[in-house]
């Protein structure tokens, strides 16, 4: 189709150039799910009724970007990535990154299904040339060190002009997807407890506070004092 229906909300995938889709909700899933690129036109009803499975799912939720069309230029894209890249030498981003890792059992090289010290780990993957894909259970696509899924790493890793899974391309989509949910300065300052309600609707595993449970209650998380200890613990500093 050509042109953009009025009232509509254009949601992107920055796998360029991706097909432009008039999809109502179900077949906006179903494209997401079977990962490949995707830009679609939706209603705003469509999309608000996609939101509402996305978070219900709790795989990738919070990943999908609103545009007004266009792509970033190689320009803002190098600079961009000079601006994570300075990012994660902060200690305090660093730590905060690697309390992530720990409260969600990740590693540079896991699938969904991995675990810390077994031996010939089937879940463990070594082509680090593009995102490995679902797990133990056919499914599930988050992988890595944050537990990255393959839709968020191909909105993340296209923006930033990143196409493989490197332990430095976890990282560098990992302060991006911080630096979105605008809490990079207050992980700097130290103000953790102000950072966690943000950032818990992305990572299940995270609490959203002190005294509070995760964003997704059907789903294991860690307590906010283990967060706290683990952030210390890899040299970060709290206000």
């Amino acid at each position: 189709m050509t042109g953009r229906p009025r009232g509509g909300l254009f949601v992107y995938g920055t796998d360029f150039p991706a097909r432009l889709l008039y999809l109502g909700a179900t077949r906006l899933r179903k494209e997401i799910e079977r990962g490949g690129a995707f830009a679609c036109v939706v209603s705003t009803v469509q999309f608000a009724r996609f939101l509402r499975w996305n978070q219900e799912a709790g795989d990738g939720a919070g990943t999908l970007q609103l545009s007004l069309g266009g792509t970033m230029s190689d320009a803002k894209r190098r600079a961009l990535l000079e601006t994570n890249a300075a990012h994660l030498e902060h200690p305090n981003v660093a730590a905060f990154l690697r309390a992530i890792a720990e409260a969600e059992g990740g590693g540079y090289d896991f699938k969904c299904g991995a675990l810390k010290g077994r031996l010939n780990d089937p879940w463990r993957f070594s082509d680090t040339s593009t995102h490995p894909g679902a797990g133990i259970d056919g499914k599930t696509t988050a992988a890595g060190m944050y537990q990255i899924t393959r839709p968020t790493w191909q909105h993340y890793g296209g923006k930033l002009g990143l196409e493989d899974f490197s332990p430095r391309t976890q990282d560098l989509i990992a302060v991006e997807i911080l630096r979105s949910l605008g809490v990079i300065e207050e992980i700097k300052e130290g103000e953790i407890a102000a950072v966690m309600p943000k950032v818990a609707p992305t990572w299940a595993a995270l609490p959203k506070g002190p005294g509070q449970g995760n964003h997704y209650p059907h789903q294991r998380h860690i307590s906010f004092e283990r967060f706290v200890a683990s952030y210390l613990q890899a040299g970060g500093a709290i206000a």
